[in-house]
């Protein structure tokens, strides 16, 4: 029959697929229809997860021609860590406290002016994770103290814990990008998540010196210090290609 194009019906979509298109199960009938290999299939079949790498291999992220390069800290349940292999382009004060949010200080650089210069702002490959601070340590602490899941909060951007892997300068830093001799001169002084109860619990906080070592600063003393951001990327990514190597 024929009607009007203004009165509504029902639809039955119909589509042309590519003369090459495989089965890869089914009979044809109703209760057991052909299923057709298609892209995702396909896909999962060819690729490589960043969930399958392990600590200290390079992956580079972002806008395409201005990626940023970064290394494997850890693989967790909910994604992998990463930990930019340089620094911000400027140093900054921690904050008026040594407290890591989103809205003051530190953390609401990280996951402001550095999200965006990192080029991942409108990415939906990070995942909006819980960093831990840990609890208030002093220079005798033990590496599990500074590992505690304590005293969290919730960001795209976060920094690197003592006693992390990759909680140091790194070896491409180093180097120079393998460039030069290793030296500390090529590196930076950068802050950690890791607060300081050594004098105040509310206005110290841990670096990473320029020399590798560890030591612990006021923020509210106007000590500027570089960042090395860290973000957390989904399992569920897959590599494009290269080695994982610098």
């Amino acid at each position: 029959g024929y009607n009007g194009p203004s009165n509504t019906y029902g639809g039955r979509p119909s589509i042309y697929l590519k003369s090459g298109v495989q089965l890869i199960g089914g009979t044809g009938t109703e209760s057991n229809p052909y299923r057709i290999k298609g892209d995702q299939e396909q896909a999962e079949a060819n690729v490589t997860l960043i969930n399958t790498r392990g600590s200290g291999e390079y992956v580079k992220l972002g806008k395409e021609g201005d990626e940023k390069t970064y290394r494997v800290v850890s693989k967790e349940s909910d994604g992998v860590k990463l930990i930019l292999d340089g620094y911000y382009d400027t140093n900054i004060a921690y904050g008026s406290n040594n407290t890591f949010t989103t809205t003051a200080g530190i953390g609401a650089k990280l996951n402001g002016d550095v999200l965006t210069w990192l080029g991942l702002s409108d990415s939906n490959d990070i995942i909006n994770t819980t960093w831990y601070q840990g609890v208030s340590i002093g220079a005798s602490f033990k590496y599990t103290e500074a590992l505690q899941e304590t005293n969290s909060t919730t960001a795209k951007v976060g920094l690197i814990r003592l006693g992390e892997m990759l909680s140091g300068q790194s070896a491409t830093i180093l180097t120079n990008k393998y460039n030069n001799s290793s030296s500390y001169e090529n590196t930076q002084t950068y802050w950690t998540m890791n607060i300081c109860g050594e004098y105040d619990t509310s206005t110290s906080a841990w670096v990473i010196g320029a020399n590798g070592y560890d030591d612990n600063y006021s923020v509210v003393s106007d000590y500027f210090y570089y960042m090395r951001p860290v973000i957390k990327i989904k399992n569920s990514l897959s590599i494009k290609g290269g080695t994982g190597t610098w």
